[in-house]
């Protein structure tokens, strides 16, 4: 019996040994499986989704890198209206990279789970010129008839268009071709009429309204809109709600509150958009709790200027 205990671990560490001898080149040289002009990753996670995941955002991460590096700044005159895109435009933008990525190799030690991720260039740039000619046909009904509502369909468009290409000059090292000259739709979102929005704060503890109303000012004015002074003249009414709701806690000398924060942006009675936050703080008073709850809520409000400013 203690014979086949040894046997048992001896091979128990041959095996093990061997599992570390075999650990493939491609988790920590990648370079040598492949040529110069492909694109991989490495990810690693504690389950094998994980790692796969980790490898695939290693090659998003890859295009990120080199467009702002390659393209800053590169676009002429679209700089001038606005090159920004939401989170969610972005995310758009880098469908046709997702599904050109492959997964080829997977491996496993004591320690974690590794993947290899590929991306296949000519599948990435079929799905690409796909999508590219999606929004060209879509720019060109819309360039049909414009009103304000569809020049900014077409700013958006155009600017996901934009990233679009950018990636696909990344693969192939070349454009793809307009159907409509860039300088055709420049000149049209160039006369643009920009949104004027009308500030109005309802139930607003006093310390509140300047700094709201300064983020508010900043997030309209970066975002090439105006804010108005009459509200018969705007085009969006933008409307500060708060309320303070005390919770229990029995420690003498404290309190605590429920701090909720909500932004409305309306067109008429329609609502466009909205954000919501809520924040359960304690403190000797209201005002020191409020003070906590407002300087959480401020840089949260500035990251929501896509969502709420439409």
């Amino acid at each position: 019996m203690k014979k086949r205990i040894i046997s048992a671990l001896l091979l128990a560490i041959f095996f093990t040994s061997l599992s570390y001898a075999q650990r493939p080149d491609w988790i920590d040289n990648p370079g040598k499986t492949f040529f110069s002009g492909d694109i991989y990753a490495v990810g690693t996670g504690k389950t094998l989704n994980a790692a796969q995941s980790d490898a695939r955002a290693g090659i998003l991460k890859f295009f990120e890198t080199q467009i702002n590096s390659k393209f800053q700044a590169s676009l002429t005159g679209a700089d001038d209206i606005s090159t920004r895109l939401s989170k969610e435009e972005i995310e758009e933008s880098a469908k046709g990279i997702v599904k050109g990525i492959s997964i080829t190799k997977t491996y496993k030690d004591t320690d974690a789970f590794y993947a290899l991720a590929v991306l296949d260039k000519s599948k990435a740039l079929k799905e690409i010129v796909y999508e590219i000619d999606q929004l060209d046909s879509k720019m060109e009904i819309l360039l049909a008839e414009l009103d304000d509502k569809q020049l900014e369909s077409l700013e958006k468009m155009f600017l996901k268009r934009v990233e679009l290409n950018k990636k696909h000059i990344l693969i192939a090292d070349r454009s793809v071709k307009e159907k409509i000259p860039q300088e055709t739709i420049l000149a049209a979102l160039k006369n643009k009429k920009p949104l004027s929005f009308y500030l109005v704060f309802k139930e607003g503890v006093e310390a509140g309204i300047t700094p709201t109303k300064n983020t508010l000012t900043k997030m309209i004015n970066d975002n090439n809109q105006t804010v108005a002074h009459d509200i018969e003249k705007a085009d969006r009414i933008v409307t500060f709600y708060e309320t303070l709701e005390e919770q229990y806690l029995n420690v003498a000398g404290f309190m605590k509150l429920k701090v909720t924060f909500r932004i409305e942006c309306r067109d008429g009675s329609q609502t466009i958009s909205s954000v919501t936050k809520e924040y359960i703080e304690t403190g000797r008073n209201t005002a020191q709790i409020y003070e906590k709850a407002l300087s959480q809520f401020l840089p949260f409000l500035s990251s929501q200027r896509e969502k709420l400013l439409k």
